[in-house]
């Protein structure tokens, strides 16, 4: 499935830039019009001297799994009646599909991931209790959107052959990200986060070993924090 999906990613992008090759030549695109749209998405200052430069650019903030700035940059560039646009609608509900029903110990791609640091972004490893190959892919963003404002829909998510992820945010927001988790050191211990890792930062939250989730549920049901309380029950905590 996960190739299938990266074959099928790989045929957009190079339909993409057909699309804007051939634009460009029929002069209702500009390079620079292009470029100047790219940046605005991708949130980057990218080469401006071909359109393979500007792919080569934002290469390392997209893969076959975080295609949402690329959908932002079609729905931005290319006509609504173009074929394209309804190819990528499908394949986003394909990823969107897989993220809803496959867990995490599904999601390790034996296809190499983009390259995740850059001038502009900050990489962030996030290890997990192992009960966390349980969950799914979307109820894994649902966490992070719970406990991480910064990590919205656009962060690129990277799953690794251990329970972790790694994440690329823009280095402006790393600051909050490290101060976030220090706030919350103790809820993220309750649903069995184990270490977070900013750039050369290490925050250490809780023991491999450490298995009492029963114990963090009625913490969280004295809290009152429902989310918190369902993410426990999926995790295998038992109230009684």
């Amino acid at each position: 499935m996960l190739v299938d999906l990266d074959h099928q990613f790989t045929s957009i992008i190079a339909k993409l830039k057909s699309r804007l090759h051939m634009l460009i030549e029929s002069q209702k695109l500009t390079l620079q019009s292009i470029t100047s749209c790219t940046e605005q998405i991708f949130n980057i200052e990218v080469k401006r001297s071909s359109l393979n430069g500007i792919f080569t650019s934002i290469t390392p903030y997209y893969d076959f799994l975080n295609c949402t700035l690329i959908k932002k940059l079609v729905q931005r560039l290319i006509p609504k009646d173009d074929k394209l646009c309804d190819e990528l609608r499908q394949y986003v509900e394909s990823v969107e599909k897989l993220s809803s029903s496959s867990q995490l110990k599904h999601l390790r791609s034996p296809i190499p991931p983009s390259p995740l640091f850059t001038r502009t972004n900050e990489q962030i490893v996030i290890k997990f209790h192992k009960r966390w190959e349980m969950i799914t892919m979307s109820r894994f963003d649902d966490a992070l959107k719970h406990y991480f404002e910064e990590c919205h829909a656009d962060c690129y998510k990277k799953f690794d052959s251990t329970i972790s992820i790694t994440l690329s945010i823009a280095k402006s927001q790393a600051s909050h990200f490290a101060k976030a988790v220090e706030d919350k050191k103790e809820a993220l211990a309750r649903i069995g986060i184990l270490e977070v890792s900013i750039g050369k930062k290490e925050i250490y939250i809780r023991r491999e070993k450490d298995d009492n989730f029963n114990a963090s549920l009625c913490q969280s049901v004295k809290a009152g924090d429902s989310f918190e309380v369902s993410m426990l029950l999926q995790l295998g905590a038992d109230s009684k």
